[in-house]
């Protein structure tokens, strides 16, 4: 069994104020991003419009009250994602999805509840 390192959360702190914002996705924010047409398959030809989305979502997972107003005026401040901000933020989002899915080293195992068999006939 492969051991998987838990992938750390993106914090942003603003120098001035001291404010500390942390950057992750739950199941939730995942969910309520993809029904609201974000996909990563889509975003390398859309960055204007799911940069934002992605954005947003993954202040939602600490913060349920921020606004999108006040995520897209931090993302401008921030000076845009970096390429290294996004491939963390995908880590994130594919953590948040992975107790979903049994598989994750590549290698078929058994369900994880010992009360339940599954068989793929």
């Amino acid at each position: 069994m492969t051991i998987i390192e838990k992938v750390k959360p993106i914090k942003i702190t603003n120098k001035e104020t001291g404010k500390v914002y942390y950057l992750d996705f739950t199941r939730d924010t995942v969910s309520a991003a993809e029904q609201a047409g974000f996909s990563w398959e889509d975003f390398p030809k859309m960055l204007a419009t799911y940069t934002p989305i992605l954005w947003f979502f993954a202040f939602k997972a600490q913060d349920r009250r921020i606004s999108k107003a006040e995520t897209d005026k931090l993302l401008e401040q921030v000076g845009g994602l970096t390429a290294s901000m996004v491939n963390r933020l995908r880590e994130l989002w594919n953590q948040a999805l992975a107790p979903l899915v049994n598989d994750v080293d590549g290698e078929d195992e058994e369900v994880k509840n010992g009360n339940w068999t599954v068989e793929l006939d």
